[in-house]
């Protein structure tokens, strides 16, 4: 198969025919004649063919067959890929970047430090997406998501195709009633979970960490789980847990939005999880939205700063 292995040179010739004349290709491209000639050269050797017509007392161009043959398909190869450059132009103005960002995480871990993202989707193709951070996680493996945060209890989380980075890392809480006999300690074990914990639990739909989070602890600990009510409500599961409905489990990023009813527990030991906050964002992004994701994550670094200090 012949290959031209330059497209520049295939420029070249198309430049000199439009121009008339290598002077004036030379000046057109800006490079020396020298340089037009070689290029020239280097197509003929390539394609194994003479493509310009050489007359000593001549300078204007003049194509042999085989010239004329390969100006054609080149000018057809330009064509292409100027259609081409029309239609990712299209594209790029039309895909809206997906930045996913978890309810709990935005409102209290960034809570007021939202404002230069807030600014920026309104100026730009992005769309925020809201849900919690298993239904995300599944999202992001989907290729669904380009850039954001996510909670996860890995303290790597590693996603084909997609860059993470840890920013922050919160300890999880059992939540109890104020007048729970729990609630006359402030810390429990993870190792007497099982002897100390009777009571059901009210916890956070599957789409949440904290279900997640809550099951893996049960399991490590041999502590029961029974579930007496779920929700995907902050509201809702801590109205739940003040009235007596049941043991809630989550992370103390949300301590300052507990009612005075309630009373929490720091669970330690040995493999209890964490709720680990992650940046995220695709590798690759879809076509143009490179810039507009580097933005997004330097939007996000700052907030999470802002947020830590």
């Amino acid at each position: 198969m012949t290959l031209v292995k330059n497209n520049r040179d295939l420029e070249t010739l198309l430049v000199l025919v439009d121009s008339g004349s290598f002077t004036e290709a030379a000046r057109v491209l800006d490079v020396s004649q020298p340089a037009v000639s070689q290029a020239i050269r280097r197509l003929e050797c390539q394609l194994g063919a003479e493509l310009v017509v050489r007359r000593r007392f001549s300078h204007a161009v003049e194509l042999t067959r085989a010239g004329e043959l390969v100006h054609r398909r080149a000018k057809a190869i330009r064509d292409e890929f100027d259609a081409l450059d029309q239609e990712l132009g299209a594209l790029r103005a039309s895909h809206r970047i997906r930045v996913g960002l978890p309810p709990i995480i935005m409102n209290y871990y960034f809570g007021g430090r939202m404002d230069a993202l807030d600014a920026f989707v309104e100026a730009e193709p992005v769309t925020i997406l809201t849900f919690g951070s298993e239904l995300m996680l599944s999202e992001i493996r989907a290729g669904r998501l380009d850039v954001g945060v996510v909670a996860a209890t890995e303290t790597e989380l590693r996603v084909p195709g997609v860059a993470t980075e840890r920013i922050a890392s919160f300890p999880f809480d059992l939540v109890v009633r104020g007048t729970d006999p729990l609630a006359r300690i402030s810390r429990i074990d993870a190792a007497d979970l099982p002897a100390l914990v009777t009571a059901p639990f009210v916890t956070f739909t599957n789409d949440f960490l904290q279900r997640k989070a809550l099951e893996d602890l049960a399991a490590r600990t041999g502590m029961p789980l029974s579930i007496a009510s779920e929700t995907n409500q902050l509201d809702n599961l801590e109205h739940l847990i003040e009235t007596g409905a049941g043991i809630g489990f989550l992370t103390a990023m949300i301590a300052s939005a507990d009612p005075p009813g309630v009373h929490r527990l720091a669970v330690v030991g040995p493999g209890v999880p964490r709720f680990n906050v992650f940046l995220y964002r695709r590798t690759c992004a879809a076509a143009g939205g490179d810039d507009v994701v580097e933005h997004v994550v330097t939007l996000l670094r700052d907030a999470a700063r802002r947020a830590e200090t």
